[in-house]
């Protein structure tokens, strides 16, 4: 299976950085692959992975969170890191914004998510909904505050009495 593992670092001065990379002892070395990717800074590297989120093939629900919430933490880590990127910077705005609106528009009138327009709602998927809303807005980002209600309403409406809880399963879902 593939493995992909990353580490970060920095250098306070001119010099060199050993990494060990360890292979599992049963790899298949004629049908393995190694590849080495080294950025400049963390802005630098979150870039490749925010490009590629903007390519999703499909767009239910999930995949415009998953495509909305890289972008609104990685304004935020610029943000309070005080890395300035002009271009990361510049595209950002607008795409939190654009996930904003396909999220404000899927909402269902029950207040929660479902994986495609029109789907019954799911509490796990509007819980994610809901996690990406609240980070939006801790970045400052404006959130339409009567959808992430609604959606709050819709998850605690969900949730189930302590008496009805009778599994750890059941307990870690709520």
């Amino acid at each position: 299976a593939p493995e992909t593992v990353g580490t970060a670092g920095q250098l306070g001065s001119a010099g060199t950085r050993t990494e060990i990379i360890a292979l599992p002892a049963n790899a298949d070395i004629e049908r393995s692959d190694l590849s080495v990717q080294l950025e400049t800074s963390l802005a630098a590297a979150m870039q490749s992975g925010l490009h590629y989120l903007e390519h999703f093939e499909y767009e239910c629900t999930e995949q415009v969170v998953s495509r909305f919430l890289p972008n609104v933490l990685s304004y935020r880590a610029l943000q309070r890191l005080g890395i300035e990127d002009p271009e990361l910077a510049k595209r950002l705005p607008s795409l939190v914004a654009e996930g904003l609106d396909k999220l404000y528009v899927r909402q269902n009138t029950d207040g929660g998510w479902g994986w495609w327009i029109d789907d019954t709602s799911s509490l796990y998927l509007t819980a994610y909904v809901v996690f990406a809303l609240a980070y939006a807005q801790d970045a400052d980002y404006l959130v339409n505050q009567n959808v992430l209600t609604r959606g709050l309403d819709f998850l605690e409406r969900g949730l189930d009495p302590t008496s009805k809880i009778k599994t750890a399963v059941d307990a870690s879902r709520q």
